[in-house]
């Protein structure tokens, strides 16, 4: 809405023009979700409204935090990762939303190292119109193929944390199902980074759409998977 994006951004190819009707119906539902937020609870409603006050940091030209790679990367990461998970903990948990499950604090940190190794990847396009409005990403400074190995590496990350927790946690067969659930992202990505490393023009909006949606639908697919086991108390364990 604020970045005005002629050209195509995240699942819109061709992103419509921003009107004064369309910016009088975004901030009514602003206006509403922060309300309905405290309706849940303090604790959620507090967590929307930063929420919602860091999103128009990043994007409002009186702040522009976009224009600042390596902040814009670090608040993505941290507010769509590890703050979202918050979020709907406290949305969940109500006034029982208190630290007194440290351990289970693991998961934001796991969020937000996944965000650090995808946000990256989904800018590879956009380095052209990004320059045009003055704005500097974390991709356009690395260059394309170091978004790939930046991702690689925070992307491995986010992985090594969430076995380790579920190992911790004696929840050894969710490993395999979310290993298996999410093989063909990962085979997909390495597949996408040769082709990358051979011609950058391979990361383009097509591949990246691909990538979201494939990585999008098979980690939803596990926790799916995992929440069912869990619900279910259906055993996987195997025996040698």
């Amino acid at each position: 809405m604020v970045d005005k994006d002629e050209d195509s951004v995240g699942g819109i190819r061709n992103p419509p023009q921003v009107t004064v009707h369309l910016g009088v119906l975004v901030a009514v539902f602003d206006l509403i979700s922060i309300t309905s937020s405290f309706l849940v609870n303090v604790y959620f409603g507090f967590c929307v409204a930063v929420y919602w006050l860091v999103s128009k940091a990043y994007s409002s030209p009186q702040i522009r935090l976009k224009k600042m790679p390596v902040v814009s990367w670090l608040v993505v990461a941290v507010f769509q990762g590890g703050w979202s998970v918050i979020m709907v903990w406290c949305g969940l948990m109500g006034n029982d939303a208190i630290l007194d499950k440290l351990f289970e604090w693991i998961w934001p940190v796991v969020a937000t190292l996944f965000l650090a190794g995808t946000y990256p990847l989904t800018q590879v396009y956009q380095h052209e119109s990004d320059a045009r409005r003055g704005d500097v990403t974390l991709s356009a400074l690395l260059g394309i193929k170091n978004t790939f190995v930046v991702a690689s590496i925070f992307l491995l990350l986010g992985s090594a944390t969430l076995v380790t927790a579920l190992v911790l946690k004696n929840e050894i067969e969710i490993v395999f199902v979310l290993a298996g659930c999410t093989l063909p992202t990962l085979i997909y990505f390495f597949l996408w980074a040769k082709k990358v490393w051979i011609d950058v023009n391979q990361a383009d909006y097509e591949n990246t759409m691909m990538f979201n949606k494939l990585s999008s639908i098979s980690l939803s697919i596990g926790f799916i998977a995992w929440l069912g086991i869990k619900i279910l108390g259906i055993s996987l364990l195997l025996h040698f």
